[in-house]
């Protein structure tokens, strides 16, 4: 007797193939009951439309179940299957026609059974992933089945890695910068335009020796006859004298490679800016010379009269002020220029919490600045030193020395402040800035440059400080942040 099974129909996702098919096992005996037979295949048919009917979704027009996401299912006959061609579409009522009438139709076979397939099945869902020709697509579309089961698993922002490290650099091209250009006495001056590079002046005379000019005489002098007495006073006015100021030549020359210049615009736009730094602080440098050179030095304190930063600036500047404006015979309240080092508002602070804020409160500077306005004194702090500057007021020992106050801290004791400042006071317009203008030539190229492959970024320009008023006053001023005044306790500075 023949035993046939019909296996069950397979649906796979991912447009994978299954077949339908029966598994015959048989001896030389005939087939028997076609009607068993007829039960048999029905049942598989049966079974293969209840599994599609009962998938989520409603029946298309061709009775193929729809399902969630899935178009629908596919049955292909083939050349085994009674009624219908090899590539026939079937609908499932088809398939199961198709698979009785070959099951009726099927004689006797050799023993040992054959698999035969009637029909195969597909599963057309668009929304399922597939891969292709295109190496590059697969490799992403498997990425994102990876990335969807880690999130499935994980949840989101789930991260695998294996195997080394593997990092691009990215490289930055910014420059780091700390530098800028100071101008405070530039800023603090008149300038006087100078097209020609030099102006005459006329010389301030003394007006005291006028004072000679001026006599008086009571009645008895004046009943008596002219030669007991001297005659009235007279003094013979001269011109002035006249004074020439020529202005001086500084200049900014940088050279780069004509490649590196076309080729990495912000470094050269970065070694411009930081020669400009040192452009200004040259200015800085020689206007401060000019100042120094115009002023009368006076001597330093004596130790006995050194108490306090604090106490030491204001007295000092307060007493200079006083003898300036009764010299020049000055209103008390006409203006006075204080021109120091900005080290000052550093020492008053520190002075100022080292006292307990008992001198000048909680904004030393402030109050400084109010002290000296009350008296009509202009601060203005500069950031560079003159030459002339000492070692105590924070110039270097020795010409490139690097040890004054913009000198590098090394390793060990910590560079401290400066212990003396030195100041400068004068009348507004005792000093004026010449501007005999500026020579921007930009890029330059010449024969010489250009068999190095070279060029030159060349800017110069004419200016000077003059003195053309009375007087200038250096002042040195002890600078000992110790927060105490005078009466008090001194402690050693």
């Amino acid at each position: 007797m023949a035993d046939e099974d019909a296996d069950d129909d397979k649906s796979e996702a991912s447009n994978e193939t299954d077949t339908v098919d029966e598994d015959v096992d048989t001896d030389d005996e005939s087939l028997g009951d076609h009607g068993d037979k007829a039960h048999t295949s029905l049942s598989a048919a049966q079974r293969a439309a209840q599994m599609q009917a009962n998938a989520p979704g409603d029946r298309d027009n061709t009775g193929n179940g729809g399902g969630a996401g899935i178009d629908h299912v596919n049955f292909v006959a083939t050349n085994q299957m009674q009624g219908f061609s090899g590539g026939d579409m079937l609908t499932i009522d088809q398939l199961a026609e198709g698979l009785t009438k070959t099951r009726l139709g099927l004689s006797k076979i050799k023993a040992g059974g054959d698999d035969v397939v009637l029909a195969t099945s597909t599963i057309d869902d668009d929304s399922l992933p597939s891969l292709g020709a295109d190496e590059f697509a697969n490799f992403e579309t498997l990425l994102n089945l990876q990335r969807e089961a880690q999130e499935a698993h994980n949840g989101p922002t789930g991260l695998i890695a294996s195997g080394a490290v593997c990092l691009p650099e990215t490289t930055d091209y910014s420059f780091f910068r700390l530098a800028k250009a100071h101008r405070p006495v530039e800023a603090n001056l008149p300038r006087v335009s100078a097209p020609q590079g030099q102006i005459r002046y006329v010389v301030p005379p003394d007006w005291a020796y006028l004072s000679g000019g001026v006599s008086s005489r009571d009645c008895a002098q004046e009943a008596e006859p002219s030669a007991t007495y001297p005659d009235k006073a007279v003094i013979e006015v001269t011109c002035p004298a006249l004074a020439q100021c020529c202005v001086s030549s500084i200049s900014r020359i940088i050279q780069f490679s004509n490649l590196t210049y076309r080729a990495w615009p912000g470094f050269t736009r970065e070694a411009i800016y930081q020669l400009g730094v040192a452009y200004t602080e040259a200015k800085e440098i020689m206007y401060l010379n000019d100042i120094d050179a115009g002023s009368t030095a006076i001597t330093g304190m004596a130790a006995a009269d050194i108490f306090s930063a604090q106490s030491d600036m204001v007295s000092r500047v307060l007493t200079a002020a006083y003898g300036y404006r009764k010299r020049h015979r000055m209103n008390m309240d006409d203006p006075l220029t204080f021109m120091v080092n900005d080290v000052v508002q550093y020492l008053n602070a520190i002075d100022a919490f080292r006292g307990g804020e008992r001198h000048f409160g909680r904004d030393p500077e402030g109050a400084l600045r109010a002290v000296f306005a009350k008296h009509r004194i202009n601060l203005v702090f500069f950031y560079n030193l003159p030459t002339s500057a000492t070692v105590a007021q924070g110039q270097e020992s020795a010409p490139g020395a690097n040890d004054g106050i913009f000198g590098p801290q090394a390793a060990g004791a910590l560079n401290d402040l400066p212990t003396e400042v030195a100041g400068y006071l004068f009348a507004p317009g005792t000093f004026i800035r010449l501007d005999g203008g500026t020579l921007d030539l930009g890029i330059v190229r010449d024969s010489i440059l250009n068999t190095k492959n070279d060029l030159h970024i060349f800017a110069e320009q004419w200016t000077k400080v003059c003195k053309i008023g009375y007087e200038s006053v250096k002042l040195p001023i002890a600078q000992c942040p110790r927060g105490v005044k005078a009466g008090e306790i001194v402690l050693a500075c």
